[in-house]
C-alpha cells in the first residue's frame, strides 16, 4: 500500500510540475528566469518519468529561450549602467566642474535611454546625479549664485520627467513610481533665482501633468483590456468545453484551431489568466488526443500496406538488369500484397512505371553494351599515341573495360592494355632520363659557380628554371649558394660537405664498378649528361638467370646510384665512370 501511495504521490508531483510550468508560460512577460530555474530544480530532484521530463523540456524550451534573451539584455543594460555610473563617479572625484557640466547631460540622456535599469544601479545613478548637481550648484555658490543649486536640481527633475514622457507605454508603471518620488523631491527643494522661477515652475507643472495623464490613460486602458480579455477567454473556455467530447473530427478541429488563434490574439487577463488557460488547454487536449487515437487506429493497416507497396517499388527500381526472373517474381509479389487504401492506385502506377523503366533500361543496356565496348577499346588504342598525356584517361578506360560486362572480350582487352602499358613505361623512362640529365646539368652549373665564388670571383646566379621548381636537391643547393654568396660561412661549409659527400659516394660506386670490370684507374674526358643518359639506358639490357648475373645486377644498381648523384665536382671521377662503362659493355655485363 505504501508503494502505491508513493507512486500516486509521484504522479501528483509530476502533474503539478507540468501545471506550474504551463502557468509560468501563461504568465507571459510577468514570468522570470528565477521561477523557471526553481521548476528545473524540481524536475532534477524528483523521480520524474522520461515521458514527463521530455514533455517538460518541450514546453519549457520557448520560454527558456525568451527568458535567457531577456536575461542577456538585462545584463547588457547593467553593464552599460555601471559604465555610466563609473564615469560620473570619476568626474565627481576629479573635481573638474566644467568637465562635469559638459558630460553630465549626455550621461543622463544615455542612462535614461537604457530603459529598465536594476534598482540599485538606478539608485546609484540618482545619487551620483544628485552629487553632480550639488557639485555644480556649489560651484555656482562660489560665484555667489546660491539659488542656482535649487534651480539646477529642479531642472534635473524636469529633464527626467521629459525623458519619461518619451518612454513606451509598457514603462508607465515604473514612471508612476518615479513621478511620485520626483514630486517629493521637488517639494523638498528650496527656491530658485527669481528670473527662473516662472520658467521652471511652469515647465514642471506642464510636464508632470502631461506625464500623469499618460500614466492614468495607461492604467485605465490596461484595466479595461484585462476586463474585456477576461470575458472573452471565459466565453472561449465555455465553448471549447462543449466541443471536447465531439467526434466530428474535421469540423470540430477547425473550430478549436480558430478558437486557439483567438485566444493568442487576446491580451493577458490578469490574475485568472493561468486558471483559464489550464481549462482551455485541457479541453483542447482531450479532443485532439481522442481524434489522434481514432485516426491512428484507422490508418495503421493502410500505413503497413503502404510500406510494403513502397518496399516493392524500391526493389523494382533497383532490379539487376540481367535478372529477368527476379522481375517476374517481383510483379507477382506486388499483385498479392495487401491494398494501401486511397493511395493504392498511386502505388500501382508507381510500380508499373518502375517495371516499365526496368525493361526499357534492360533493352537499352544490352543494345549499348557492344557500342560502349567498341568506343572504349578504340579510345584506349588512341591513347597509345600519347601514353603519358593520356594515362589518366586511359586508367579510367581500363577500369571500365575490366568490369564484368565486358568479360567476353577479355582476351582482346588485356592484349590492348599490355600494349598501352608497355608504351607508357617506355615514355615514362625516357621522361625520367630527360629530367635527370637536366637536373644534373643545372647542379653542374651551380657547382661551377660555387667554385668560382671560392676562387674569389664575383658570380651571378641565373634565374631558376620553372621545371626545377619541384627538385628538392636543386632548390637546396641553390639556396645554400645564395647564402654563401652573401658571405654565409655556414652555408659555404654545407656546400663543401655536400660536394665532398657526392664525390665520396661516386668514388665508392666507381671502386666497386672497377672491381667488377677488373680495371685500374685511367683518365678520359667525358660529357657528363650524355654518359649518364647512356649508362641509365644501358640498364634495360641487363639479363637474368645467365652466367655472371650477380655482377650484371650489381653493376646496374651501381650505375643507377651514380646517375642519381648529381653533386659530383671531380672531373676525374666522370672520366673513370666513362672508362668503366665502356669496359663493362665489352665484357657483356651491361648493354
Amino acid at each position: 500500500m505504501d508503494e502505491n501511495f508513493s507512486q500516486s504521490e509521484n504522479r501528483d508531483r509530476q502533474t503539478e510540475l507540468i501545471a506550474n510550468l504551463k502557468a509560468l508560460i501563461a504568465a507571459g512577460e510577468l514570468a522570470t528566469y528565477r521561477e523557471l530555474e526553481l521548476l528545473d530544480k524540481q524536475l532534477a530532484s524528483g523521480d520524474i518519468s522520461p515521458e514527463v521530463a521530455a514533455a517538460y523540456q518541450t514546453l519549457a524550451a520557448p520560454l527558456r529561450e525568451r527568458l535567457l534573451a531577456e536575461e542577456n539584455e538585462a545584463q547588457a543594460i547593467i553593464s552599460e549602467a555601471e559604465k555610466i555610473n563609473n564615469e560620473l563617479s570619476e568626474l565627481l572625484a576629479a573635481g573638474d566642474i566644467e568637465a562635469l557640466r559638459e558630460r553630465k547631460g549626455a550621461l543622463e540622456e544615455k542612462f535614461h535611454s537604457l530603459g529598465i535599469v536594476p534598482k540599485n544601479l538606478a539608485s546609484t545613478f540618482r545619487e551620483l546625479q544628485r552629487k553632480a548637481s550639488i557639485a555644480i550648484a556649489q560651484h555656482f555658490e562660489t560665484l555667489d549664485l546660491a539659488r542656482w543649486e535649487s534651480y539646477t536640481l529642479k531642472l534635473d527633475i524636469c529633464n527626467e520627467i521629459d525623458k519619461m514622457l518619451e518612454m513606451k507605454e509598457q514603462e508607465m508603471p515604473k514612471c508612476a513610481s518615479t513621478l511620485q518620488e520626483l514630486r517629493k523631491k521637488w517639494k523638498a527643494l528650496g527656491s530658485v533665482p527669481k528670473e527662473k522661477s516662472e520658467e521652471i515652475n511652469t515647465r514642471y507643472l506642464e510636464s508632470s501633468r502631461a506625464l500623469q495623464n499618460r500614466i492614468d490613460s495607461f492604467f485605465t486602458a490596461k484595466h479595461q483590456a484585462q476586463k474585456e480579455s477576461l470575458a472573452a477567454k471565459t466565453s472561449l473556455c465555455e465553448e471549447i468545453a462543449l466541443l471536447a467530447g465531439s467526434t466530428d473530427w474535421k469540423a470540430t478541429a477547425e473550430k478549436i484551431k480558430a478558437m486557439q488563434t483567438s485566444w493568442k490574439e487576446l491580451p493577458h487577463c490578469g490574475k485568472q489568466e493561468s486558471e483559464l488557460f489550464a481549462k482551455f488547454h485541457a479541453a483542447a487536449d482531450q479532443f485532439f488526443s481522442a481524434r489522434k487515437a481514432f485516426y491512428q487506429e484507422k490508418e495503421k493497416f493502410f500505413a503497413d500496406a503502404a510500406r510494403q507497396r513502397q518496399a516493392l517499388i524500391d526493389r523494382a527500381k533497383n532490379l539487376e538488369l540481367r535478372d529477368f526472373k527476379a522481375a517476374k517474381e517481383l510483379r507477382e509479389e506486388f499483385r498479392n500484397a495487401p491494398r494501401a487504401g486511397k493511395e493504392e492506385e498511386n502505388y500501382r502506377r508507381l510500380f508499373d512505371a518502375a517495371m516499365d523503366d526496368f525493361f526499357a533500361r534492360r533493352k537499352e543496356f544490352f543494345d549499348q553494351l557492344d557500342s560502349e565496348y567498341r568506343e572504349s577499346i578504340e579510345a584506349l588504342k588512341k591513347a597509345c599515341e600519347h601514353p603519358l598525356e593520356e594515362k589518366k584517361a586511359a586508367a579510367e578506360i581500363i577500369a571500365k573495360l575490366r568490369t564484368e560486362q565486358f568479360k567476353r572480350h577479355s582476351d582482346e582487352i588485356e592484349k590492348t592494355i599490355r600494349h598501352f602499358e608497355s608504351l607508357k613505361a617506355d615514355a615514362e623512362k625516357s621522361f625520367r632520363l630527360d629530367q635527370e640529365s637536366h637536373r644534373r646539368q643545372v647542379i653542374s652549373e651551380l657547382i661551377s659557380l660555387y667554385l668560382d665564388l671560392k676562387a674569389g670571383k664575383q658570380i651571378e646566379l641565373p634565374a631558376p628554371p620553372a621545371e626545377m621548381d619541384e627538385c628538392a636537391k636543386v632548390k637546396n643547393f641553390r639556396t645554400l649558394l645564395e647564402k654563401a654568396a652573401s658571405d654565409d660561412e655556414s652555408a659555404a661549409q654545407k656546400l663543401d660537405d655536400l660536394i665532398s659527400a657526392g664525390n665520396r659516394d661516386a668514388e665508392k660506386a666507381l671502386a666497386e664498378l672497377e672491381e667488377i670490370a677488373g680495371i685500374g684507374k685511367k683518365e678520359k674526358t667525358l660529357d657528363l649528361a650524355a654518359e649518364l643518359q647512356a649508362a641509365i639506358l644501358g640498364n634495360s639490357g641487363i639479363g637474368s638467370g645467365k652466367p655472371g648475373d650477380a655482377d650484371r645486377k650489381k653493376a646496374a644498381a651501381l650505375i643507377s646510384g651514380f646517375a642519381a648523384n648529381p653533386i659530383i665536382s671531380d672531373r676525374g671521377l666522370l672520366d673513370r665512370f666513362q672508362r668503366v662503362c665502356d669496359e663493362l659493355r665489352k665484357q657483356g655485363k651491361i648493354n
